[in-house]
Formats: C-alpha cells, sequence, structure tokens
C-alpha cells in the first residue's frame, strides 16, 4: 500500500497509511530498515500530517567549531544550532495530534558549573554562521540567533553557551526553523544569558511558543557567573 504521507527526519522516514474505517498505520524507518510501527484508530479526515518543532526535556551546552571573538564594548551577531525533537503531527485548524516523536542523534551529557552547584545537561557541537543557510541545518535542529554585547573594556571570546530550548519560540522564516534571539552580556566581569521574546526578524510566522515559567529564572541564576570562575568553559580573555 503506498503510504497517505512520508516525512523525512534525520536518517528517519515517517509513513503514515490509510488502512480504512478510521484506522491508520505509522511505521517509523531508519536508513530503510523499519523500527517501529503502530495502529491509530482516529478520524483525521481533513487533517494535514505535518512536522513541528518539540522541546528537550534539559538545556544544551553548544560548543562551537570556532571561537567568536568580540571586542570591548563592540557586540556582534552570530548563528549556532540547537537541537531540538520533532514532533510528528496531525493538524486542523487549531487542533494538532502528536502521532510520532523523532528525538535529534549525537547528543551527549556534560556537566555545567561548579563542582558541588552543577548539573547534568546535553552537550552538542555546532558550527557558527554569519547567517541562517538551509542548506546546513538538519531536520532536527533550529538556528539560534546570539547578539552578544561585550560592555567590558577587555577583549572577550565566546567557545560555548548553555541553551535552554524550553524558553525559545521558534519561527518558519522562509522555510528555515529559527528562534527568537538570544542576548549575551558581559558587563562588570560577568556573562548574563538573556531570552528576548523578539522575532528573529520582521515577517517571521511563529510556530511554537516558548514556555515562561519559574525555570527561566532558575536557569538564568546559574548563567550570571563570575567571568573568572567561568573562563575555561564558556569565556576565555582574549
Amino acid at each position: 500500500m503506498e503510504p497517505l504521507k512520508t516525512i523525512e527526519v534525520n536518517d528517519y522516514s515517517v509513513k503514515i497509511e490509510k488502512v480504512g474505517g478510521g484506522v491508520y498505520k505509522v511505521f517509523v524507518e531508519k536508513n530503510g530498515n523499519e523500527v517501529s510501527s503502530k495502529y491509530l484508530i482516529y478520524d483525521f479526515d481533513g487533517y494535514e500530517f505535518i512536522a513541528t518543532p518539540s522541546y528537550l526535556d534539559k538545556p544544551v551546552l553548544v560548543k562551537f567549531d570556532v571561537p567568536v571573538i568580540v571586542g570591548p564594548k563592540k557586540e556582534k551577531k552570530v548563528y549556532i544550532l540547537l537541537p531540538i525533537e520533532v514532533d510528528i503531527a496531525a493538524k486542523k485548524g487549531h487542533d494538532e495530534i502528536t502521532i510520532e516523536n523523532i528525538k535529534p542523534d549525537n547528543l551527549k551529557d556534560a556537566w555545567f558549573g561548579e563542582l558541588h552547584e552543577g548539573a547534568i545537561y546535553y552537550y552538542y557541537e555546532s558550527n557558527v554562521f554569519g547567517e541562517p543557510e538551509a542548506g546546513k541545518r538538519r531536520e532536527s535542529e533550529v538556528f539560534v540567533p546570539v547578539i552578544i554585547k561585550n560592555r567590558d573594556h577587555e577583549q572577550r571570546k565566546l567557545e560555548k553557551l548553555l541553551i535552554d530550548s524550553y524558553q525559545l519560540s521558534i519561527y518558519d522564516v522562509n522555510g528555515i526553523w529559527i528562534s527568537e534571539k538570544v542576548e549575551v552580556v558581559v558587563e562588570d566581569n560577568e556573562i548574563i544569558v538573556y531570552y528576548s521574546d523578539e522575532p528573529p526578524e520582521r515577517g517571521a510566522r511563529e510556530i511554537k511558543r516558548g514556555e515562561v515559567n519559574i525555570a527561566r529564572k532558575g536557569l538564568e541564576r546559574l548563567l550570571r557567573r563570575n567571568l573568572g570562575k567561568i573562563k575555561t568553559r564558556i569565556f576565555n580573555y582574549g
């Protein structure tokens, strides 16, 4: 039977077949090999099957392929890639039903923070881009615009960044998934990360609303640290 819909996510293919009588079969293949299947009993008539971004269960420590150097009293904007989960959903108007979830590959665990104050987060390596490039993003990645503002009198070098995807609103910009702007501010020998709630550019279509809750305050407290303690992990003196 020919699939009603096939959605590709990284090395996975999610195929949806209509068996009949309100019965659908969903099967997942990886590199051509079936890894799972299930039947759904639901009236999907009039629904569209789509891929939509979802959130990881903890923040990600993103390691840059090259450091970003920002001069004193200067600012610079770059883009990095953040891994996310992808939901395969059936959508009709405001009704959206998740039927499959694809998790990103190559996620590792990493310790962030001081020995007795840190926690385990995901670790991911990303290239640094001057502009988002559609061909450079995998289906389970979103571009993050990062604005680095160095308000100190010394040059700084950013090599990695802790990002909480749960806080980020995600937008579609000409078919590319791009998150809201993230600001990294260095001032008085401290670094603070702010989630701006600003779209990446005018006219961007929001497809995922970032959650605003107490977790944001907790993450900001974690990230507000003296550079003397974190310079070997996030910032280096230039």
